[in-house]
């Protein structure tokens, strides 16, 4: 199958006129273009810098967020908020996957009863049965033992749902771009002002691409800026809008504090509710701080502060048999998220407004991990009758690029138990390419699923992949980052598309970005 051309730098005719044009390449604006090109709109995305690399990339990782949610959303939110981690788990499997959560019973727990009632009714909420129930665990010579104090004795089990945000924004834009939208990152918009075609209203925006200056014109305007989206109200269509409150997520990356898949969640007690989850192998990740900060975030929004790390070190060491320190981190980051006053602050969930005196205006305030499918499947929705005619909603069953392993595993495994399926996937590649390690082969096939014969070609032996520019990563892979997936840089790749910078020391950071230079 041959490349796109993600990193071609030809540009849309000046002047042409889109159907829809979606401002900001998070996870909101990408699911949102997915949907809208799906159902056969001419769409255009346009993204300041590259695809997702702002609070879409900063998340929890987890799709609805388990215990945490059910004293803040209405039932109604969780449980659609379960069922869609349930339909990413068979549209994404190589990205999406089960995680058994371990709730330790503290002295400073709330009560056991609560918990289990609790639980009782996560698991009533959840649509299906992809997921284990939740279970009593005593700890004596359970694995689950390992990084806990020794006094600590009994805990309960139950499943959520993890994702690989970054990839999961790219995926979007991926879909977005094989069902015809036209993905541009690396593209401010400077201006939109309303305009006519004919006698049709519709919105002329002025691009500042790498290429230079383009004007483009658009029957619709999609803001979907993530946090910046009062400013781009504000600043760049002229409206007034009040500031919204922000919210800064922060999260720590430590050396692996256990050897197994269990991840822990310690629920609010007498302090702050915290998680730690096992990532990339070789991590644990521990997250989240939550405290409300000034416009000045909006500066560095995926920096964690040195205090947000000293306050998750602390809580984590409360919890656990080892003490944590700042010099422990090899890695922070923070997601700002927006509670716009207009909104009552309800925006985590994502809310939509449409204006359409003159030609149309979708705003998207807030949104989450959990809630981007259903919150781009109604933007689609209100938008088909402004665009001339209502199209039939589309993604709920469909796969994400990668996602789709019938080709390689039995379909009907494919379907009924993708984790499984996943499995299966890795054991075909490693028949196919026999020349590449397991660790390799199966690192390729989290980040790729199905497509990865589209990274490795029809190479025979890793000298078909070229030069080694880096421990385990290839010219053909960055190749194929650069050329599919609209990569420019070592950052691109290393801390957002596979996560590599974690392993690399400095001088193996810098060998990948010589080869971009």
């Amino acid at each position: 199958m041959p490349l796109h051309s993600a990193f071609d730098p030809d540009l849309p005719a000046d002047n042409a006129l889109w159907d829809v044009l979606v401002v900001g390449g998070g996870l909101n604006g990408c699911g949102i273009a997915r949907d809208l090109a799906g159902r056969g709109w001419r769409v255009l995305l346009a993204e300041a810098g590259d695809l997702g690399a702002q609070s879409s990339c900063a998340t929890s990782k987890l799709i609805h967020g388990g215990l945490l949610e059910l004293n803040q959303s209405p039932l109604r939110e969780i449980r659609k908020a379960l069922r869609e981690g349930e339909l990413l788990l068979h549209s994404a499997p190589h990205i999406v996957w089960p995680l058994r959560f371990v709730l330790p019973l503290e002295p400073t727990s709330p009560p056991a009863w609560r918990l289990r009632l609790d639980l009782l009714l996560h698991d009533h909420l959840a649509p299906g049965n992809a997921l284990p129930r939740h279970e009593r665990l005593a700890l004596r010579g359970h694995v689950a033992k390992q990084p806990l104090p020794a006094a600590l004795q009994n805990a309960f089990a139950y499943s959520d749902v993890w994702a690989d945000d970054a990839r999961l924004v790219l995926l979007n834009a991926l879909d977005a771009r094989n069902k015809g939208a036209r993905v541009l990152p690396h593209t401010r918009v400077q201006a939109a002002r309303p305009c006519t075609d004919g006698a049709t209203p519709c919105w002329a925006v002025s691009l500042d691409t790498a290429q230079g200056p383009l004007r483009q014109r658009a029957r619709v305007l999609v803001n979907a800026t993530g946090a910046w989206a009062h400013q781009f109200s504000n600043h760049v269509l002229g409206h007034t809008r009040a500031a919204p409150r922000l919210v800064r997520s922060s999260h720590i990356v430590v050396p692996r504090i256990h050897e197994h898949e269990h991840a822990y969640l310690w629920p609010a007690g007498q302090g702050q509710a915290l998680f730690a989850l096992p990532y990339e192998h070789r991590y644990t990740l521990i997250g989240s701080t939550q405290v409300e900060v000034g416009a000045a975030a909006l500066e560095h929004p995926t920096a964690a502060s040195a205090e947000d790390v000293d306050t998750l070190c602390r809580e984590a060491s409360r919890h656990l048999h080892q003490c944590l320190t700042p010099s422990d981190v090899v890695w922070h980051f923070a997601a700002l998220r927006p509670m716009p006053v207009e909104l009552g602050g309800s925006a985590q969930n994502g809310q939509l407004e449409l204006s359409r005196s003159g030609p149309a205006l979708l705003q998207v305030w807030g949104g989450r991990l959990c809630t981007y499918r259903h919150l781009a499947e109604k933007a689609a929705n209100l938008l088909g009758p402004v665009l001339g005619e209502s199209r039939l909603a589309w993604t709920t069953h469909a796969h994400l690029p990668g996602g789709d392993f019938s080709a390689w595993v039995n379909p009907a495994l494919a379907s009924s138990d993708p984790q499984q399926a996943f499995e299966q996937l890795v054991r075909a590649l490693n028949q196919r390419y026999p020349f590449m390690d397991g660790d390799s082969m199966r690192r390729l096939a989290r980040r790729y699923g199905s497509r990865v014969p589209m990274v490795l070609g029809l190479a025979e032996t890793l000298s078909d992949l070229g030069s080694a520019v880096a421990p385990g990563l290839y010219e053909r892979e960055l190749h194929y980052l650069r050329d599919e997936e609209w990569a420019r840089s070592a950052d691109d790749v290393l801390w957002r598309r596979t996560k590599l910078g974690l392993r690399y020391n400095a001088q193996q950071r810098h060998n990948v970005q010589r080869w971009f230079a």
